[in-house]
């Protein structure tokens, strides 16, 4: 799964992103995988408002909320979250934002140190699997709004 992610590359993501007007400066510091998000979250904005990307990106990209997450993509940030808390020295921020995680997963630490770690990693593999599915479904209705 990370061999996926690792091959997005952000000069097309930037250059798809600013072809369709969206402001240098509000992408400037972001990377793959948040470009990426913002891509998800202007497909998800034409498939639920019948908008064309192509005929309506200035009204589609007024829409977008940019300090959201993504609900399709939010969980490779919270998987991110657990990973810095194990591999750094976590300070309060980190904890807290590892927490968010587990809840976010629905993963109970108690439940899991006394059944083991094996039904954690089921339920992040059912997020991301059904956030895949629900990008897929999204790639495929907005080609239908072209």
């Amino acid at each position: 799964m990370k061999s996926f992610f690792e091959s997005i590359e952000e000069r097309p993501l930037r250059v798809f992103l600013k072809s369709i007007g969206i402001d240098e400066k509000r992408i400037e510091e972001k990377r793959s995988l948040k470009l990426l998000e913002l891509i998800v979250k202007i497909i998800n904005i034409s498939v639920n408002t019948g908008l064309s990307i192509v005929v309506s990106p200035k009204e589609i990209i007024s829409r977008v909320k940019f300090s959201e997450k993504s609900e399709e993509m939010s969980w490779i940030f919270y998987l991110n979250d657990i990973r810095n808390f194990v591999s750094h020295k976590p300070g309060e921020e980190t904890k807290e934002n590892y927490l968010r995680a587990l809840e976010f997963f629905d993963i109970n630490i108690a439940y899991m140190k006394t059944h083991g770690w094996g039904t954690a990693v089921d339920k992040i593999y059912d997020k991301i699997i059904s956030a895949e599915k629900d990008i897929s479904k999204l790639i495929k209705e907005s080609i239908e709004t072209l």
